[in-house]
């Protein structure tokens, strides 16, 4: 038996809630062919990359939550620690003073977040290359944030400068810091 199509608005990445609204059948959402790796949310086709991965808990989290920490960094290509690389947790941050997301699979963080914090990458929200920095200085050792840095400054298209960088270490506040 062949399986009706899914409403084409639909994709690549909705709730369970919109796939009921637009007339899906509960046994359709359940369907193995669909990404049902994460609570109340469904993918056309599994998540197999990184990024697929961030789109189906963006989706699912507060509009102003941003992809930040390890996770922004391995989508900017830095090469981390493969403990980071391998983690399959990902790090979402929501602007201070609101509460981080709680959900299996993500650690939520939330902070004081400036215009320039945030960016769209692969059309998702991801804190900047600078602010990814200060936030992996939380995280790294000083050889790896180094490498980081080196990364994020040094490559063939840079994502940042070493004057925005330097900008965003004058100005912000906080852990990782020193």
């Amino acid at each position: 038996m062949r399986r009706r199509p899914l409403p084409e608005h639909l994709a690549p990445v909705f709730r369970v809630a919109e796939g009921i609204e637009a007339g899906v059948a509960p046994d359709r959402l359940r369907a193995r062919a669909l990404d049902r790796s994460v609570w109340g949310m469904r993918g056309i086709t599994p998540a197999a990359t990184l990024t697929d991965r961030c789109a189906l808990f963006a989706k699912r989290l507060r509009d102003d939550a941003s992809l930040s920490h390890t996770t922004a960094a391995l989508l900017y290509g830095v090469p981390l620690d493969h403990r980071y690389e391998r983690d399959p947790r990902l790090h979402f941050t929501v602007p201070a003073p609101a509460r981080p997301p709680h959900a299996t699979g993500v650690i939520g963080h939330h902070a004081r977040l400036g215009g320039d914090d945030v960016r769209t990458l692969h059309d998702l929200r991801v804190t900047s290359p600078a602010r990814t920095w200060i936030d992996l200085a939380t995280m790294l050792d000083l050889t790896d944030l180094v490498a980081a840095g080196d990364a994020l400054t040094h490559c063939a298209a840079p994502w940042v400068g070493h004057a925005e960088v330097r900008r965003a270490v004058e100005s912000y506040r906080g852990r990782g810091i020193r």
